[in-house]
């Protein structure tokens, strides 16, 4: 099964969920007016330094952009920062040295969580404990009964947090695992305005 085009977004129609999965490149949806956002600007997760290469970022509105770098020289990672209800990040890694986990999904969870770790020991400004979610996703890996892609995990110790292991595709740079951060946000409270009475004339 090829999840290139498989997301949360195709989830939302169900109501299952507000994520979407493999979305770098593509357009918003809609335009969403900046004030109606509880997501904070985006800010670049990495930096350029050992280890982190080619690295760009580049913000598409006040909630929305995109990043891109090449770690350790060879595996191509883009992050779509998004959301505006809630704060998204999802992260894309491509290799062809990644193997195919079509029909191994502790695998695929095993490798994103390495991916996990590796973005941690580069100190990724990701907001997420990222340690915390690598060993939720490896202990899922190690009881694969009923295990499968594109189900969110509460990241231990951040209830309003969420881990989602996308899953694969393939394409010219090998194969590609894409991993999404959730962070459910407080939503925005619209106040009501008072009516406005006209003044009293002195009498």
């Amino acid at each position: 099964m090829n999840l290139r085009a498989l997301s949360f977004r195709t989830l939302l129609a169900f109501g299952l969920a507000t994520l979407p999965g493999l979305r770098a490149g593509m357009p918003p949806l809609a335009a969403v007016p900046e004030l109606d956002c509880a997501r904070p600007k985006p800010t670049p997760v990495l930096r350029p330094e050992a280890g982190v290469t080619a690295h760009s970022f580049k913000a598409l509105s006040g909630h929305e952009a995109t990043e891109s770098a090449v770690l350790d020289g060879s595996l191509a990672l883009t992050i779509t920062h998004w959301g505006c209800q809630d704060l998204m990040l999802t992260f894309s890694v491509a290799s062809k040295t990644l193997p195919d986990f079509s029909r191994d999904v502790p695998a695929g969870y095993r490798a994103a969580a390495a991916q996990i770790r590796r973005l941690a020991a580069l100190k990724a400004r990701t907001g997420f404990n990222l340690v915390r979610a690598a060993e939720v996703l490896e202990a899922r890996a190690k009881h694969p009964k009923g295990l499968a892609y594109i189900r969110p995990i509460v990241i231990p110790g951040a209830p309003k947090d969420r881990i989602t292991v996308q899953g694969y595709a393939h394409d010219a740079a090998g194969t590609r695992l894409t991993f999404e951060f959730m962070r459910i946000l407080p939503r925005k409270k619209h106040g009501v305005k008072k009516p406005v009475h006209a003044p009293k004339h002195a009498k």
